[in-house]
Order: structure tokens, then sequence, then C-alpha cells
């Protein structure tokens, strides 16, 4: 069995965080890599139009050894 790990981290508010880990895992090394490709650009999808101060995706082996890595700053919200 391949596992791969897309580790999603947002910045709620300066100071306050939330991470979530998403994993994909197949018995083809070459099916699970594509999953996990898959999940992390459809976290980079809705991280792109969020409303959160910073939200990143980073996709990682097994081993922990980073594969991709992508952030978007969003300017903060404030209520009138």
């Amino acid at each position: 069995m391949y596992q791969f790990y897309v580790l999603e981290i947002q910045q709620l508010t300066p100071g306050s965080f939330a991470h979530l880990v998403h994993t994909e895992s197949d018995e083809d090394p070459d099916m699970a890599r594509r999953k996990g490709e898959s999940k992390y650009y459809t976290v980079l999808a809705s991280a792109a139009v969020s409303t959160i101060t910073s939200h990143a995706a980073i996709l990682c082996s097994s081993e922990g050894f980073p594969l991709m890595h992508k952030c978007y700053e969003h300017e903060a919200v404030t209520e009138e």
C-alpha cells in the first residue's frame, strides 16, 4: 500500500490556525500519487477563492518528503 498526505493549513485570524490532514492511498504507487495530487488540487481550488487570510496545501510522501506546495494570501475582510 502506498500513501500520500495533503496537509492543509489555514490562517483564520492573526495567530489562529487550523490544520487538516488528508490521506490518499492505493496498491499501485502511480495511482496513489495521482490520488494525492487530485486531493492537493481540490484543496487549492477551495483555497484560491476562500476568504481565509492564508490558505495553503502541501503534498507529502509517506516518508514526509514535500512534493508540491502552494499558498494563497487573501486580504483580510473587515466589516464596516
